[in-house]
């Protein structure tokens, strides 16, 4: 359904209409972890780090254990490190 249609749109990096895709699973099944942590990768491409966090956050406290969430957690952890030092420079 949603889910992979949205994982198409991620493939091709139209990061705006996977979100879309992804909301729209989102509203079928509240808890689906592919959405939740694809949704968050889809917002760290496009620079929206806080918003990223949000979601694997979400995906994190269904399974603490997912490791593609945990992976790109870090990463947005890092790059929101990263712009909040070079703005205060």
């Amino acid at each position: 359904g949603w889910y992979y249609k949205g994982w198409a749109y991620h493939d091709l990096k139209r990061y705006r209409d996977a979100i879309e895709c992804y909301d729209k699973a989102l509203q079928i099944k509240s808890n689906h972890n592919e959405s939740l942590a694809f949704k968050g990768e889809a917002l760290y491409e496009l620079g929206r780090y806080n918003d990223a966090i949000i979601w694997f956050d979400k995906a994190l406290a269904n399974n603490p254990n997912y490791a593609h969430a945990k992976k790109f957690r870090d990463m947005a952890l890092t790059k929101q490190k990263n712009n909040e030092g070079s703005s205060n420079s």
